[in-house]
């Protein structure tokens, strides 16, 4: 877990580094690094002792997914330069959140990808995650996800599995966008990995 949360921290900082000027500037505290590592190390193991059968080795990519942004969230590692939390009374920041999700949403891309090299048939590998629209208005998906995320962590009710679920469906969503006809063969492949 460590390689991947370390490499998780990194692209976070890019991240923040294209996002550091301007009214919503974003930072990464340095200072919580190792923290961060440490939980990350912890949540995956609480995870597989207390949530997962006996005999589990490894959690998902879903599940490592939420760990990285739940405790990214909880520790606070991404901060507004201006130190705010909101904009105004009304309207919550979640500039953080988008961050995170963004970074998850890369993870969980390049998961994909690694698998469908490996596999070396002549699925492409996906160039996008194309996240699904909202019906009833026009607030983007990520948008949605971000405000759950920001309230889920003022009420101390974030959920590693939860986040999971949501992470696996996106995935799912994303799959059969980007593959259409072919999403079985990436879905055939991606389950005889995880065997």
């Amino acid at each position: 877990m460590k390689s991947t949360t370390k490499a998780f921290w990194k692209l976070v900082s890019e991240w923040c580094a294209e996002l550091s000027e301007g009214e919503n500037a974003l930072f990464l505290d340095g200072t919580t690094k190792n923290e961060y590592i440490t939980n990350c190390d912890n949540a995956y193991d609480f995870c597989k002792t207390h949530n997962m059968k006996k005999g589990v080795r490894n959690l998902d990519r879903h599940k490592i997914a939420s760990i990285l942004v739940i405790e990214a969230i909880k520790l606070g590692i991404v901060k507004r330069k201006d130190g705010k939390n909101a904009d105004n009374d009304r309207q919550i920041f979640i500039g953080i959140e988008k961050v995170l999700f963004a970074c998850a949403i890369n993870y969980l891309a390049q998961q994909v990808n690694l698998e469908i090299r490996k596999d070396k048939k002549d699925i492409p590998v996906m160039q996008n995650f194309p996240l699904p629209m909202a019906l009833s208005c026009s607030t983007g998906y990520d948008d949605i996800t971000c405000r759950l995320l920001h309230y889920g962590n003022e009420n101390n009710t974030l959920s590693i599995l939860d986040l999971a679920d949501k992470f696996f469906l996106l995935e799912y969503i994303a799959i059969n966008t980007y593959y259409g006809t072919r999403a079985d063969e990436v879905f055939s492949l991606l389950r005889e990995s995880a065997i």
